[in-house]
């Protein structure tokens, strides 16, 4: 847009210098009427080339005018009408092209008595004759008219030669491209534009906010992979521990046959049976504590699972906003801030369809949990069976004290490995805590940025409201002014052919004086030859005269003399 604004300048200063030039051709001054019909037969020529050439350019772009004109309001209303409220800046627009072209056209300065009728007479052939009669028209008419007339065929009149002719042409073609091309990429965009330094800076944000979110990403699957790890291990750990478990009640189941067959003491076998109870009870705690450990594991891998789907989601969006940044550019920058709100929506409401289900998958496992306890409870009823089994037994086998000692301390060691597996399960509450406020944090800062995001988008839209209301305003003052040039120029073609018209009466009227006045020369020579002749017979008449006069006088003379000598 900057070339075509020089471009213009350019043009605007050649006309403005061939207009002055001619001015300059038709108002220099002489010292008396016959230097300046005398400069004026000298300077006719170059004059009528100049105005040929203007005519020609102003025919010319009359015709581009009316082309150009036709295209606008065909394509101009329908474009509006498609985009609706999606035009964002034509502000780069350049404006109106007579108006900048406005050039300082003054009027002809005060001409000799006998000018104008030199205008029409003499010259190299008729068609010469005629193309300078209708430029001395033509520019008389342009200086004596009213200044948006002038204004207005100033700007349609394009440079001096066909070269500027055609780079005026090539301007205007390429300006109604341009204004085509941004009215078409405003209706694809449906939004913006605009505004080139701003699209830049939030492609920018846009860019360090993607590598933010790569950076969290990053974090989150790192600790995601040591979450799974550690998972991993625990799951090992509780397989291990549901194994020995296993092994420990066939071997109860194993013994109690020969239990039966052993008698010893009671207090020994009461306090042996005392000693026993408490490794049970907490084996039937550990067993609520592992399930519970099962239920909490199984729920952090229902997580996991899912932040690994919202982080790959995560991950696909910015890689197609990278994408789309990298083919499309700033300027689709909001339909992408539109579809990552709209996937967040959908995002939003999946985690609220996941949060019900897990809501509901709670409620299965709190029911199951009360299935589990009727059962321990119903285990609880079997170990107190089995310990009155035992005391049966205990009183029966004396022998086997020591083996059941023996198994006392394996499950006491046990017993500080179940402690040892709590705390380590304690640890991983604790770091499971611990991401699930990562996790809630990460959620209330994306969602912070997706609330300013919206209100920067509804603050664009206003403005870009705001904009389209005024860009429809401008284009319908240029559709009026078009409309108001079109009329004017209607007026300047009747008028050309209507001085078209006085121009030949008035060539036809210089021809009837040129040959009256030739007519009037003859007969004035005419009459200064018979003037002529009769000074010259006056002259003739008057020496006949004065020789008579002479010889009279003489004859006089000599009369008088004889009366004097007589007397």
């Amino acid at each position: 847009m900057q070339r075509n604004k020089v471009r213009k300048r350019s043009l605007t200063a050649e006309m403005d210098q061939s207009v002055n030039r001619m001015l300059k051709l038709i108002e220099e001054d002489g010292d008396s009427f016959a230097k300046k019909a005398e400069m004026y037969y000298q300077k006719r020529p170059e004059l009528i080339s100049h105005v040929e050439e203007f005519y020609r350019m102003y025919r010319s772009l009359a015709e581009r005018y009316d082309h150009v004109t036709g295209e606008l309001r065909k394509s101009i209303p329908s474009d509006i009408q498609s985009q609706g409220s999606g035009i964002s800046d034509v502000i780069s627009e350049p404006p109106n092209p007579a108006r900048e072209q406005k050039p300082s056209c003054r009027k002809s300065g005060p001409r000799a008595a006998g000018f104008d009728f030199f205008l029409g007479s003499g010259g190299s052939s008729d068609h010469h004759q005629k193309e300078g009669d209708e430029s001395s028209t033509l520019t008389d008419s342009e200086s004596e008219s009213d200044d948006s007339s002038v204004n207005n065929f100033s700007g349609l009149s394009g440079n001096s030669g066909d070269q500027g002719l055609s780079r005026r042409i090539i301007d205007l073609e390429i300006e109604l491209r341009e204004t085509k091309e941004k009215l078409r990429m405003q209706q694809d965009g449906s939004v913006d534009g605009s505004f080139r330094g701003a699209i830049n800076e939030d492609s920018e944000d846009v860019l360090a906010e993607i590598t933010g979110y790569e950076r969290d990403l990053t974090i989150a699957n790192e600790r995601l992979r040591l979450a799974e790890g550690e998972v991993t291990r625990l799951n090992t750990e509780l397989q291990e521990y549901r194994s020995s478990e296993i092994s420990d009640g066939l071997q109860s189941e194993l013994a109690s046959p020969a239990e039966s067959k052993v008698t010893t003491r009671e207090v020994e076998l009461e306090f042996e049976v005392n000693q026993a109870s408490h490794p049970q009870q907490r084996i039937g705690w550990s067993e609520a504590e592992t399930l519970d450990s099962n239920v909490k594991v199984q729920s952090l891998m229902e997580e996991l699972k899912i932040a690994k789907e919202r982080l790959y989601v995560s991950e696909k969006e910015i890689t197609a906003l990278k994408k789309q940044l990298e083919g499309d550019g700033p300027s689709g920058k909001i339909n992408n801030l539109q579809d990552q709100l709209a996937l967040a929506h959908k995002e939003i409401n999946t985690l609220k369809n996941k949060l019900n289900a897990e809501k509901r998958e709670v409620s299965k496992l709190q029911e199951r949990s009360a299935r589990l306890k009727t059962s321990l409870s119903d285990r609880d009823r079997e170990v107190r069976d089995l310990k009155i089994a035992v005391s049966d037994a205990e009183q029966k086998i004396f022998p086997e004290k020591a083996q059941i000692m023996a198994e006392m301390s394996k499950l006491i060691e046990e017993r500080t490995c179940c402690e040892e597996q709590e705390s380590r399960c304690r640890s991983l509450e604790d770091d499971i805590r611990m991401l699930q406020a990562e996790k809630a944090e990460m959620q209330e800062t994306l969602e912070r940025e997706i609330q300013q995001q919206k209100e920067d988008i509804a603050e664009k839209a206003i403005t870009l409201e705001a904009e389209v209301t005024c860009r429809d305003n401008r284009i319908d003052q240029m559709d009026r002014h078009l409309q108001q040039l079109h009329m004017e120029h209607v007026k300047l073609i009747a008028g050309a052919e209507e001085a078209r018209k006085l121009m030949g009466e008035s060539r036809s009227k210089a021809k009837d004086l040129a040959g009256e006045v030739e007519r009037q020369r003859i007969k004035i020579v005419e009459g200064a030859e018979e003037k002529r002749e009769a000074i010259r017979q006056l002259c003739i008449a008057l020496e006949h005269y004065r020789d008579g006069y002479h010889t009279l006088r003489q004859v006089f003379a000599g009369h008088k003399r004889a009366p004097v000598l007589a007397t």
